[in-house]
């Protein structure tokens, strides 16, 4: 029986290499970046760059065993598909599907050679994990990606700060984009464009009027709900009138996802830290110094979680502090790099990954680095410069 994870494996191994395929209708299919394959909500391999007759098309590509499965899972009302630009199955058992361009595996491959590939095949250790020996050249060579990822998370915040000029808007939009996970960060982060920081200025001494702003502006209200949601939903028409706020459509991600880590759980979080602390974005915002670090946890009555510090201090703190001084000209930051490395690593599939190959994980400096170095080159495959890729030729 062909499975589904089958075909992920032989685009993920096999499509670049074999580049062109043919549509059902006879079009041409180059593939210039097969792309990412996506284990969250949504299409199975995202951020796509095909030739289709010699046009470039940029989105996302969806797997099924057979075309009628695009109904049968109701993708055609999920706006999570509607970048879908390439539809690959394996047996076109309909011809219902007009939203993009399909591929039929079974007039190419034999279903032996699809059999190649198991369900583990898309989860295929890095090329270089037959590797035993991990040598001080390769943890240097981790330290300069994390050393690049916390300039260029820098320079990114340095950029927003001459648009906008206000390291309170910054910091309210990054909390937002944090607190959104890797799956909804995005959304989160439209989320927070959408509410100008003047707005929650006015609103975050006042939980209803808090709730009524962020849920309203994210979609998550109805008149038709209780009593209470109700309530808030008239109070957003309300305030959206006053403050001139227009919600712009979110597509949230609630697969493989725990309760907790829900929008609406996270946008009731959000509200209550706001109301409950109404200055600590400001206190945050005013950071420069480790020092300024600690006396903000003394300080405040903000006392957030260690999960919630350490995304804080890595994806907020340092990069922030850091680009204030690169506005002052000083471009030196070995101390930021040591203050990384004393708070723990992250703990995720890339960092897992890396350490069943024998890598010594101990600090979020070295974490940082492994995400980087898998993200812009592991990911693609791409060793070239790699000292593991180096010793494994020689």
């Amino acid at each position: 029986m062909i499975r589904e994870v089958q075909l992920h494996a032989f685009w993920k191994l096999h499509a670049k290499a074999i580049q062109s395929f043919k549509t059902i209708d006879g079009r041409t299919i180059f593939i210039h970046e097969e792309g990412i394959y996506n284990q969250n909500q949504g299409p199975d391999f995202i951020n796509a760059c095909l030739y289709v007759d010699g046009i470039r098309w940029f989105g996302n590509i969806e797997f099924h065993v057979k075309t009628s499965d695009w109904f049968l899972h109701k993708h055609q009302h999920d706006l999570h598909f509607k970048p879908v630009i390439l539809h690959v199955v394996w047996n076109n058992d309909s011809n219902r599907y007009t939203h993009s361009p399909v591929v039929e595996l079974q007039t190419m491959l034999s279903i032996s050679h699809l059999n190649e590939y198991n369900s583990r095949s898309i989860g295929l250790p890095l090329p270089c994990s037959n590797r035993l020996q991990i040598t001080p050249e390769f943890y240097d060579y981790v330290d300069s990606f994390s050393i690049n990822r916390l300039e260029n998370r820098s320079l990114e915040l340095l950029s927003q700060w001459k648009r906008q000029k206000s390291w309170e808007v910054i910091c309210w939009k990054r909390i937002c984009t944090i607190l959104g996970g890797v799956q909804n960060g995005e959304a989160f982060s439209m989320l927070a464009d959408s509410i100008p920081y003047a707005v929650i200025r006015l609103v975050k001494f006042d939980l209803k009027a808090l709730l009524a702003v962020l849920l309203g502006q994210s979609g998550l209200l109805s008149s038709k709900l209780e009593k209470e949601e109700k309530q808030l939903h008239n109070l957003y028409i309300q305030l959206s009138s006053k403050f001139g706020l227009l919600a712009p459509k979110f597509r949230f991600v609630f697969l493989r996802m725990r309760p907790n880590a829900f929008p609406q759980k996270r946008i009731y979080y959000l509200a209550k830290l706001i109301y409950d602390h109404p200055q600590w974005i400001e206190q945050l915002s005013q950071l420069e110094t480790r020092s300024d670090w600690n006396m903000f946890l003394q300080k405040t009555k903000f006392k957030p979680s260690k999960q919630i510090q350490t995304s804080l201090l890595i994806n907020l703190v340092f990069p922030m502090c850091l680009a204030k001084k690169l506005n002052m000209g000083n471009s030196s930051f070995p101390d930021y790099l040591n203050w990384m490395a004393s708070i723990p690593a992250e703990n995720n599939v890339m960092v897992k990954r890396f350490k069943e190959m024998g890598l010594y994980i101990h600090n979020a400096k070295c974490s940082q680095g492994i995400i980087e170095l898998f993200k812009r080159k592991c990911e693609k495959s791409d060793c070239k410069g790699c000292p593991r890729s180096i010793n494994l030729a020689s």
